[in-house]
């Protein structure tokens, strides 16, 4: 079994690798920062504290190690190494590399370009060493990767050995090509790299220091036994030139020394060294030296309180807990303040439930309590509490900044409302909201213009705690003969001393009428005539006025084609705020008239606003022609219930006959034409025919309603129409004969029943009688 998991993780490193480095799954989002090292090292266990340099005489060799320090854990690593193959050049065999012993499976090998095991990369080139290599388990802590055997082919004062650049997903964001991967996540683990660099024509200087940090005063121990003198000659080391970062410095002749850092603060120490011959190396930083005190740290939760935590004045307290915590080892007693940054007159209070805590040696105490309070009298406002601890010289503080809110209430409105002239709105909402536990009645008033009235009901409204919210209702109506613009409503509320408004504007739209043409097409032959009824509505409140008296109805006439269009009455008055008006569109065409289609326009006008209609016509060759004759109501005025007849007289003019339906079409002013009677007949050559129509007004209302009539054809394209006149429907109290006159035939089926009954009574006794 475990030959057969080598080969399936031998596999997968090996199609991982042959990617290009790597393909593995991108980091996740919000990972911890590093903690592990992947290094180049002189020891095969450990990594120096900072960049190392090596130094070896042309034509040695020189063993470089790959070594992780410190990694969460490993079951893979993808590792290319790059240095200046003119100076440091790796055998292109099995001699140029040891795979460490923690990573038993090797998938990849190629250096220089060449392939050693499986497969190059696109990364790889020469002066790269790339090793791909894995286990069945996990490896985490410290371990060599692998070992780079370079022979030293030329001399140099200093060239890097680092890590190859430009590959994708690795265990470094800015992608060098260093990849460990994590066997629980199967993500690469994120690492930190340290590079080296190579010389042999000058001394080398390698030291380390421990401690890297600790309470003030620290004495930290210097170790420079790394470093070595120019390779290739008898020279030695004979001074080690120390900085240590806080103005201190040491030549010595020795490798080790010791140095006290009295001072809080980090510290980079740095060593140059020279050597008997004179020669001197690079000055090498070490990693920085940490010296810290003993101290504390203090917050508050909450940090705040602000929006929904305000204070209310005359409401209940505010707690916040002070957290108190041990840094680098601070253990005493904490001495805490609290100070207002207000000293104004009833200004809220601010207290600790204990003036000082004792606080250990990494530890974190939260028993204090910071109080706030707003009295009644408190004025609203931002305030700050700064609250200070300090023990001995150590003194720190922490900003608690609130808010303090009165009990108030809100009105809410919509801003804008659209209410013509002569017309009203009683449905507009208002709302008002309890803020911060109000708790008291609103009285609500409206202030508004002369030309509006505005009311409210109800005009109070109660909220406390438990109903923070209540609805009103505001109404509004606008005067006739209120100009067109822009109004405003102010909604007052006021509760004691409180008082808010919101305002609602008003916008009353100019008076306006509209025109619509019915039909919105004809189709008629050269040299005849038909009518097309025009209806002018008000809107917004329109009528005629001494300012706006009639409205000028004309359309566009072509007297070289044939085609005239009349309008009768030429002026019409729309005597009702949105009420109605209708005049009849006559439109002639000549005999000689082209056939083809024609845009017939309708323009009105009352002097100051115009508008204008369309109605498409379609004039074909002379076919049977059809002429609307006399046209007779019976009434022009009955009560809902009625029937009201028409007579209507059509005429074929030319010879054959023709078949069309005759209609009877009403008008109430609002929405479309209703047809309520219509009959298809059959004209002869020349002959009038009269058409009855009826209309059963019993399911209409009182009012006033336009009639007219119109004509189809059934198999040629005729479409006419002419107004009757209008019909109002009176509304009428029933007399009391009407009533019996109604009630008449309910009694004579009664009587009816009764008779019955008495027959079957009077046979049923017969019966019984013969029986005995």
């Amino acid at each position: 079994m475990n030959k057969r998991y080598t080969l399936i993780l031998l596999l997968i490193i090996l199609l991982v690798a042959m990617a290009g480095q790597t393909n593995l799954p991108p980091r996740a989002h919000g990972e911890t920062a590093p903690t592990g090292v992947v290094c180049i090292s002189p020891s095969l266990t450990s990594c120096p504290q900072t960049s190392f340099t090596f130094n070896a005489t042309s034509g040695s060799t020189l063993s470089v190690n790959v070594v992780v320090q410190n990694t969460p854990a490993a079951n893979a690593f993808d590792v290319y190494v790059k240095a200046d193959q003119s100076i440091l050049s790796a055998p292109a065999d099995s001699t140029g590399y040891t795979v460490g012993s923690d990573w038993p499976i090797v998938a990849q090998v190629c250096i220089n370009g060449m392939v050693i095991l499986a497969a190059c990369s696109p990364n790889d080139a020469p002066g790269i060493v790339h090793i791909v290599s894995g286990t069945l388990g996990a490896v985490s802590g410290d371990s060599t990767l692998f070992t780079i055997h370079y022979s030293v082919v030329g001399t140099t004062s200093g060239t890097p050995i680092q890590y190859q650049t430009g590959c994708s997903n690795t265990s470094i964001p800015d992608g060098t090509c260093v990849t460990l991967l994590n066997p629980n996540t199967n993500n690469p683990d994120p690492e930190n790299i340290e590079t080296a660099d190579f010389t042999n024509l000058a001394p080398t200087a390698n030291f380390f220091a421990t401690p890297l940090t600790g309470l003030v005063p620290l004495t930290v121990t210097f170790d420079a036994s790394l470093s070595k003198p120019t390779t290739g000659t008898s020279n030695t080391i004979s001074s080690y030139n120390w900085a240590f970062g806080d103005q201190g410095i040491a030549n010595l002749t020795t490798a080790t020394t010791t140095h006290t850092y009295s001072a809080v603060g980090g510290f980079t120490p740095t060593l140059y060294v020279l050597d008997s011959g004179n020669a001197k190396s690079k000055i090498k930083a070490g990693q920085t030296i940490e010296v810290v005190r003993p101290d504390f740290s203090i917050l508050a939760s909450p940090n705040s309180f602000t929006g929904g935590q305000s204070l209310i004045t005359g409401g209940a307290s505010r707690n916040a807990t002070i957290i108190l915590k041990s840094l680098n080892q601070f253990s005493g007693t904490i001495s805490l303040t609290v100070k207002l940054n207000t000293t104004a007159l009833n200004a809220p209070t601010a207290t600790l439930s204990q003036p000082s805590v004792i606080l250990r040696s990494g530890t974190t105490n939260s028993s204090t309590q910071l109080t706030l309070r707003a009295a009644q009298a408190t004025l609203p406002g931002d305030y700050a509490a700064n609250v200070t601890a300090t023990s001995g010289i150590l003194a720190h503080s922490f900003l608690l900044n609130f808010t303090v809110i009165a009990p108030d209430f809100s009105i809410g409105a919509p801003s804008t409302v659209t209410i013509a002239q002569g017309g009203s709105l009683g449905q507009i909402s208002l709302t008002i909201k309890s803020l911060a536990r109000f708790n008291g009645t609103v009285s609500l008033t409206t202030r508004e213009p002369s030309n509006l009235l505005a009311s409210i009901n109800p005009p109070t409204a109660k909220v406390n705690v438990s109903i923070t919210q209540v609805s009103t209702t505001l109404a509004i109506a606008v005067l006739s003969g209120t100009l067109p613009g822009d109004y405003v409503v102010r909604v007052v509320g006021t509760s004691g001393m409180l008082s808010h408004n919101v305002n609602v504007t008003v916008t009353v739209p100019s008076t306006n009428f509209v025109i619509t043409i019915s039909p919105t097409s004809l189709s008629m032959e050269a040299g005849t005539s038909s009518n097309a009824t025009l209806i002018l509505t008000g809107t917004n409140g329109y009528s005629s006025t001494p300012s706006s008296p009639l409205i000028v109805l004309t359309s566009n006439s072509s007297s070289t084609l044939g085609v005239t269009a009349t309008p009768t009455p030429g002026n019409v008055s729309i005597t009702t705020p949105n009420g109605f008006a209708a005049a009849t569109l006559m439109i002639a065409t000549g005999p000689s008239t082209p056939a083809g289609s024609y845009m017939i326009s309708v323009n009105a006008t009352d002097g100051t606003t115009s508008h204008s209609g369309n109605i498409a016509l379609t004039v074909t060759a002379p076919i049977a022609s059809v002429q609307l004759g006399a046209i007779t109501l019976s009434t022009t005025s009955t009560v809902p219930g009625n029937h009201v007849s028409m007579n209507v007289t059509v005429t074929n003019t030319r010879a054959g006959s023709v078949s069309l339906t005759v209609y009877m079409a009403i008008y109430g002013g609002t929405g479309s034409n209703f047809t309520v009677d219509s009959k298809t007949v059959t004209l002869s050559s020349t002959q009038p025919q009269t058409v009855a129509l009826t209309w059963d007004t019993g399911t209409f209302t009182a009012g006033t309603y336009h009639v007219y009539t119109g004509i189809i054809g059934q198999t040629s394209p005729i479409n006419q129409s002419a107004s009757a006149g209008s019909v109002t429907l009176n509304t009428q109290a029933q007399s009391g004969i009407g009533i019996l006159a109604s009630l008449a035939p309910g009694l004579a089926a009664a009587e009816a029943a009764v008779i019955a009954m008495l027959v079957v009574f009077f046979v049923i006794n017969r019966r019984r009688r013969a029986a005995t």
